[in-house]
């Protein structure tokens, strides 16, 4: 494989490790984008950052359709349980996650959209954290309508 260098950071890269020349050091890597350090503002590199922002992305996606799925399945809950009008804390777990599903997507955005590193470094962790508790109570409703009502 031939390595080719970087424009704008100065580095140069092959499939499996990447050498930074301003600094002369050598650092294998699954891939030429690695994650930041932790405690890094985000935007500390072109690469680093295309990397950020990459995950950003995926992570905005993947909590537009987990608030879809909750959504919908609050409301087949409802549809199927119409004549009943009984209310399970599953809907309403999901309904929760929905909402936080939300907030994750506008906090997203809120960090695609801010320039200061260090605000977004903030955004990302809280969205980080918000995205895991969102998930895991969503799984943990999907265990309680199994187990329970089904």
């Amino acid at each position: 494989m031939t390595r080719s260098a970087s424009a704008a950071g100065g580095e140069a890269a092959t499939g499996t490790e990447v050498i930074d020349l301003k600094n002369h050091r050598g650092k294998a890597s699954s891939s030429a984008h690695a994650a930041p350090p932790a405690g890094e503002p985000i935007a500390e590199s072109a690469g680093t950052q295309r990397w950020a922002r990459a995950e950003l992305l995926s992570l905005l996606s993947v909590s537009g359709t987990l608030a879809g799925l909750c959504i919908t399945v609050v409301a087949f809950m409802k549809a199927a349980n119409r004549g009943q009008g009984t209310a399970t804390i599953v809907d309403d777990m999901l309904a929760i996650c929905a909402a936080v599903f939300l907030a994750c997507i506008y906090l997203i955005f809120w960090t695609l959209k801010t320039a200061d590193p260090k605000r977004a470094s903030r955004l990302v962790k809280i969205v980080d954290a918000l995205f895991l508790a969102a998930i895991t109570a969503m799984t943990l409703a999907a265990f309680v309508l199994v187990y329970t009502i089904w």
